[in-house]
């Protein structure tokens, strides 16, 4: 499962404008500036100890954990050519990867930085969660998906570019994840009713190997649980998400 996040995702991240580009460039500066960098931070009294990192475009996680962390300087960004006089030229004179010159950082910038963010960090959570060797995972899986699958809805929707293209790029591969949904009708019954066959099969060994004559626990309580969690985060979606998440829970 991780694998296919990182190919969804990647695949998306060919989407990512100049102002990823922007951030990595000023983020690759020399150790001469990024010295004189960390004294304007402290100048300005930037709270973040944190401490900025350079990506690899090849693997998403570590461009979602630069930007992630860049945001928190914005401020000393924008003010930092007046501390460091070459700091706008080598912003218009660096070369990008393809040779073409990214530009000084603008306000839109930072917007178009934080929805790459907002998008990404629940596909970096997931990642965490399925690559975790301390507990089982694999039963909240589809559960995970589900709710991935409601994300990309809402920013298909967005009213931000940038963000729908990432959503429609990666819509693509992610319908390589679920059932009559992603497979059609037809296709989708017969996976269904195989799953169906085998989950019954599964749950009859189980009964032979370990029923007792006790009353089995009345499910009330986890039913409660699980419908207060819904309550609460269906509070902050709308209706028709609302509807995808019943749909895709059944």
């Amino acid at each position: 499962m991780a694998h296919i996040l990182n190919l969804i995702v990647q695949d998306s991240m060919k989407e990512t404008d100049a102002s990823v580009t922007r951030i990595r460039n000023i983020v690759r500066s020399s150790p001469a500036r990024t010295l004189k960098f960390k004294q304007y931070c402290a100048h300005v009294k930037v709270e973040c100890t944190k401490i900025l990192c350079l990506d690899v475009p090849t693997r998403w996680n570590s461009t979602y954990l630069m930007l992630d962390t860049a945001q928190n300087f914005e401020k000393a960004f924008d003010k930092f050519h007046l501390f460091d006089d070459g700091f706008s030229a080598y912003q218009c004179s660096h070369l990008c990867e393809d040779g073409s010159s990214a530009g000084s950082l603008e306000s839109d910038d930072w917007v178009n930085v934080r929805n790459v963010i907002e998008f990404l960090a629940r596909f970096h959570e997931l990642t965490k969660k399925v690559l975790g060797s301390r507990y089982i995972t694999c039963n909240s899986h589809f559960e995970d998906v589900s709710e991935l699958y409601c994300h990309m809805k809402m920013c298909l929707i967005s009213e931000d570019e940038h963000l729908r293209k990432m959503a429609e790029r990666m819509q693509e591969k992610f319908k390589n994840l679920a059932l009559e949904e992603l497979f059609g009708e037809e296709k989708g019954k017969k996976i269904n009713t195989e799953v169906y066959a085998y989950m019954n099969s599964l749950f009859e060994e189980y009964l032979k190997n370990y029923s007792t004559r006790s009353c089995p626990q009345s499910p009330s309580s986890s039913t409660s649980s699980s419908n207060a969690s819904n309550t609460s985060s269906g509070s902050i979606i709308t209706a028709s998400l609302i509807r995808t998440k019943l749909q895709l829970k059944k």
